[in-house]
């Protein structure tokens, strides 16, 4: 078998739970799903903790390049071949070679069939030695539910280096985060791509896209943010978008940088620090650039998030940070603000 997993043979790997990319594969450079994938994850790492940790969840780096900052609990990584087949890489990762017993074998799928009846029945143990996630993306916001300890899953995971944690932290340290979801799958319409600024319109297109992917105008912001700067008017916010960053950094020019921070403004220090890790290439630089981006939501004090949204939910899950949701109404997401800070006696 050419597959390794970190270093490690993989036959002597004696249980694991083989987790596959959700979706079958398709890594795109805009939209790489990485918080789908951490919920798909806590889907495997819960399963573990219910079967008194006795597996390795095993991940393809392939569309796990985020592993190289990230440390996920009881989990490794499948270390591919460069331009290998996809479906002769999803064969080799279910595959099982015992040496001690001589034999070449499938893992055991995890279908959604049965991922129903371990929840009806209440009974989740596993009695194979290795298992295939063959479910997609399904019971991510479930399975936790049924674990033994309040922890989840999700808030187990660490930063490889404390350098780069301790960056984020240092730049978004007493901000309110906002997530403004605008990218792929978003439905817009021409008359929400006419409350953009002009400037930056023709690089949108309307989207019929997903009813649950609403386009949030720049008005609900803008008036939240106001009426925050009304009662602190040195209160930073950070914003975690979707888009390229040109297509609203003029939330920074309308309000300054030392008001409205955006991952901009540290990023390339984030990657100065990466590169003496390792090299990156296009993919591996965005890997890095979504995790700086997605926890310095999560260290923020208060979240304002967008509906429906993965990216939305785990910076919250992470640290368990309180929050409000942009379909709220502004003074009711002013009212939980000014709450929370005054308890942590910011505003």
């Amino acid at each position: 078998m050419k597959g390794r997993i970190d270093g490690i043979d993989s036959p002597l790997l004696k249980k694991s739970l083989r987790w596959s990319e959700p979706f079958g594969g398709g890594l795109h450079i805009r939209d790489t799903g990485l918080c789908n994938r951490l919920f798909h994850w806590e889907v495997g790492y819960e399963l573990n903790r219910l079967n008194n940790y006795k597996y390795k969840i095993i991940l393809p780096e392939t569309y796990w390049l985020e592993l190289k900052y990230l440390n996920l609990p009881l989990t490794t990584k499948w270390l591919n071949i460069n331009g290998e087949n996809p479906a002769l890489h999803q064969m080799k990762f279910k595959t099982v070679t015992d040496i001690t017993n001589n034999e070449v074998y499938l893992a055991e799928p995890i279908n959604k069939a049965m991922m129903k009846k371990m929840i009806d029945s209440e009974n989740f143990d596993l009695n194979k030695d290795h298992y295939f996630a063959d479910f997609g993306y399904n019971y991510v916001h479930t399975l936790h539910e049924h674990s033994p300890v309040d922890k989840r899953g999700l808030q187990e995971i660490t930063f490889k280096h404390k350098t780069l944690e301790n960056l984020i932290k240092k730049h978004v340290h007493g901000c309110i985060g906002i997530h403004i979801r605008r990218g792929q799958g978003v439905h817009k319409t021409v008359k929400d791509l006419k409350t953009l600024p002009k400037p930056i319109r023709d690089q949108f297109k309307v989207n019929k896209g997903d009813q649950n992917y609403k386009f949030f105008k720049d008005r609900l912001y803008y008036n939240y943010i106001d009426k925050i700067l009304e009662i602190n008017p040195h209160q930073k916010f950070y914003i975690s978008c979707d888009l390229p960053t040109d297509q609203y950094s003029y939330f920074v020019d309308d309000y300054g940088p030392d008001t409205i921070i955006i991952k901009d403004h540290f990023i390339q220090e984030a990657l100065a620090f990466a590169d003496v890790i390792s090299p990156l290439d296009s993919f591996q630089s965005n890997a890095l650039i979504n995790v700086v981006d997605l926890f310095s939501l999560a260290f923020c004090d208060y979240l304002i998030k967008s509906p429906a949204s993965t990216w939305s939910d785990m910076a919250q899950i992470y640290r368990d940070i309180p929050y409000g949701n942009i379909t709220q109404p502004v003074h009711q997401l002013v009212r939980g603000t000014k709450s929370v800070l005054k308890e942590k006696k910011i505003l």
